[in-house]
C-alpha cells in the first residue's frame, strides 16, 4: 500500500471523528464564549468582559469556586493515595485470588439512586445532623457523605488501572533494584512510582474529572438546588443560573471554569514530561 493510499484512507476515516469534534465540542464552546460576551439573550449587545467581572464579584461564585477547589484537592489526593495502597496489596493478592479486582468494580455497576438512598438513611438521620452541627469542623462533617460517595464509587477503577500498571513492570527490574539494596519505601519511591508515572498521571486526570462530576450525587443527596454552604460548588452555581435562563452569567462562569481546568492540566502534563526526562 503506497503512501498516497494510506493518507487517503486516514483522511476518510478521520473526517467523521473530526466533524464530530467540531460540531459537538468546538462549535458549542465558541457559542458559549459568544454568549458570555453579550448583555442578554434578547438584545444581544456586545458587553465585553462585564459578565466576567460580575461573576468574579459575585460572592456565591467565589464560594462555589472555593468549595470546588477544596473538594477536588482533598478528594483527588486522598483517592490517589488510597488507590495506590490498595493497588500494591491487590497486586500481590490477585495472583491467588483473581476475584478481588472484580469486587472493587461493583460500585460502578450500582444505580446512583440506590446508592444515594442508602447514604441518606445514614447521613440525613437526626443523630448525624445534630452531631455534625455541634461538632468541630462542621464543614467537614457536612461534606463527609459526598467525599465518601466519591471515593467509594471511583476507587475501584483507579485500582484496576494502577494494579495493571504494576503488573506491567518487568520482574527483572524489581530484582535488580532489590540486589542494589532498594527495598520497601525506597523501592516504590525510586523504581515503582517512576515506572508507572504515565498511568499515575492518567489516574490523576481521571480522578480530577470524576471529582467535578459529583453534582448528580450531591444534588440527589441534599435534594435541593441550594445545599449547605460547604457543598455549594460550581456545578450548583451554573445549574441555578441555567434554571433562571441567565445564559450570559452561566456561560461566563463556564468559560472561566474550562480555561482554569485546561491550564491546570497543561501544568500537570508539563510537570510529568519533566519527571519522565529525569527518570529516563
Amino acid at each position: 500500500m503506497n503512501n498516497k493510499r494510506i493518507k487517503r484512507l486516514f483522511f476518510i476515516t478521520g473526517c467523521p471523528a473530526f466533524a464530530g469534534f467540531v460540531f459537538m465540542y468546538l462549535y458549542p464552546f465558541i457559542r458559549t464564549v459568544w454568549y458570555s460576551l453579550i448583555n442578554n439573550t434578547f438584545q444581544k449587545r456586545f458587553a465585553g468582559f462585564k459578565n466576567y467581572a460580575d461573576v468574579l464579584a459575585n460572592p456565591y461564585f467565589r464560594r462555589a469556586a472555593y468549595n470546588t477547589a477544596v473538594f477536588s484537592v482533598t478528594g483527588v489526593t486522598f483517592i490517589i493515595v488510597l488507590s495506590l495502597l490498595l493497588a500494591f496489596g491487590v497486586y500481590r493478592l490477585s495472583e491467588k485470588y483473581t476475584f478481588i479486582k472484580n469486587f472493587f468494580l461493583v460500585p460502578l455497576l450500582l444505580p446512583t439512586a440506590a446508592i444515594i438512598f442508602v447514604w441518606q438513611s445514614v447521613f440525613l438521620s437526626d443523630g448525624y445532623y445534630f452531631f455534625a452541627k455541634e461538632a468541630a469542623f462542621t464543614d467537614f462533617w457536612t461534606m463527609l457523605p459526598v467525599y465518601l460517595i466519591y471515593i467509594w464509587k471511583n476507587t475501584g477503577l483507579n485500582l484496576i488501572i494502577l494494579s495493571a500498571a504494576l503488573a506491567s513492570i518487568p520482574g527483572e527490574v524489581i530484582e535488580a533494584a532489590s540486589l542494589d539494596g532498594a527495598a520497601g519505601f525506597k523501592l516504590h519511591r525510586y523504581v515503582t512510582l517512576p515506572l508507572v508515572s504515565p498511568l499515575l498521571l492518567f489516574v490523576f486526570v481521571l480522578s480530577l474529572v470524576n471529582s467535578l462530576r459529583t453534582f448528580r450525587e450531591s444534588f440527589l443527596f441534599f435534594r435541593t438546588n441550594y445545599p449547605p454552604d460547604p457543598a455549594y460548588t460550581i456545578q450548583f452555581y451554573i445549574n441555578n443560573h441555567f434554571l433562571k435562563l441567565n445564559y450570559p452569567t452561566l456561560t461566563a462562569a463556564s468559560v472561566m471554569f474550562t480555561v482554569s481546568l485546561v491550564l491546570l492540566l497543561s501544568l500537570v502534563y508539563r510537570w510529568e514530561n519533566k519527571l519522565n526526562e529525569k527518570t529516563y
